[in-house]
């Protein structure tokens, strides 16, 4: 059976992030309630079309899935596992612990009941969003939690059993020095999480940080203090026996995140819910933004799906490149060569050598992989 993975939003929040531009809010209990309702109607609709395919990784994200309340959190787990575990054909105890079950988790919303939850329906990989351990950071960039609440949380999970945990980073946030984001980084490493993610801030139009910088009232690092950023984290990721498979992805031997990966590697993909994006047998979709819309969609038994588009050869081999790019690990020349019916190496071989003797990009007979910079991707895609 083909293998695919899901991806379930949650675009519901306690608070709003100063840098976000998510599809996410704050809203009442009988909205989350109505959506959760949705939701489930939309998998239904899927039920016949994925027959062929085997479950490899669930990621329920956001927004903060664990906004939720305890009893719509547990609906939706117990949908889940009733829908592709205890009613699946390959329903054994090694199928069910090769599914990677990842919940992405605010630090002061993850309560001990909820905890439970996912233990009870096979989540087994908890996403918490740290950012950094500064009060102050945290504060500029509309945090609720503090440093504290993050040690709290992973110390409860550890308690109940779930050991592989990712923590989130952001770098080149206002009032950040070189210093304070070094001790950002020992402190996530003090915690051992399996899994670091490293980004560095982007400010998006429409949210409060971009209003803020268009005003001049934002104090943010220079784009050499960002660039430093990254490799100090680079640097003592490394040191702390963490690998980097992807550029701002850093994991303990074993434990890279295998639903990540699959968006990587072109591999196909179901998202739920609102705003949703999947890519399934070359076709890739995405659902409606509007709550409202979605809701009456779903109401009239159709799937809420407002634009697609074929992905054929010539656009498969340009996202081929750049998202395979990504990875430490790069291209792989036979696979590119069998997939494409090309020669790589030979018919991109003046670009190749161009970006090898400018340092952005290394090659030997068997992969093409970058050094540190994404110009490479504009310069392979034109």
């Amino acid at each position: 059976m083909n293998p695919f993975s899901i991806y379930i939003h949650i675009p519901f929040c306690m608070s709003k992030c100063y840098y976000c531009d998510f599809n996410s809010s704050i809203a009442k209990e009988t909205d989350k309630k109505q959506y959760i309702e949705d939701l489930i109607n939309e998998i239904k609709l899927y039920k016949s079309s994925i027959t062929d395919y085997s479950l490899s990784t669930v990621f329920i994200g956001g927004g903060t899935p664990t906004s939720l309340s305890d009893d719509d959190f547990e609906y939706l787990l117990s949908f889940l596992y009733l829908e592709f575990f205890a009613n699946n054909s390959n329903k054994n105890d090694i199928y069910i612990k090769n599914v990677e079950y990842t919940v992405e988790a605010n630090p002061n919303s993850l309560s001990v009941s909820k905890i439970l939850t996912m233990k009870k329906y096979n989540v087994n990989r908890v996403s918490l969003g740290m950012q950094t351990s500064d009060e102050k950071e945290l504060s500029l960039i509309g945090r609720t939690h503090s440093s504290k609440d993050v040690k709290n949380a992973v110390s409860i999970l550890n308690e109940y059993g779930i050991n592989d945990i990712n923590i989130d980073l952001m770098y080149a946030i206002p009032s950040q020095t070189m210093q304070s984001f070094s001790k950002s980084l020992d402190y996530a490493i003090s915690l051992s999480p399996t899994h670091i993610s490293c980004y560095s801030l982007i400010l998006e139009e429409g949210t409060y940080l971009h209003d803020l910088y268009n005003n001049q009232k934002l104090n943010l690092p220079s784009e050499d203090e960002d660039i430093a950023m990254y490799e100090m984290a680079v640097k003592k990721l490394y040191n702390a026996g963490y690998i980097q498979y992807e550029i701002s992805n850093f994991s303990k031997p074993g434990f890279e995140c295998r639903h990540n990966i699959a968006y990587w590697e072109l591999r196909d993909y179901l998202g739920f819910g609102l705003s949703a994006h999947s890519y399934m047998k070359n076709m890739r979709f995405s659902n409606t933004e509007s709550i409202e819309d979605y809701h009456l969609i779903i109401s009239e038994n159709k799937k809420p799906v407002i634009d697609d588009e074929y992905i054929d050869s010539s656009k498969s081999f340009d996202e081929w490149i750049f998202l395979k790019l990504r990875m430490n690990k790069g291209i792989n020349i036979q696979s590119i060569n069998r997939n494409f019916d090309i020669n790589f190496l030979n018919d991109y071989s003046v670009q190749l050598d161009r970006l090898r003797n400018e340092e952005l990009l290394e090659y030997t007979q068997d992969r093409v992989y970058l050094t540190l910079s994404n110009y490479v991707f504009l310069t392979l895609l034109s």
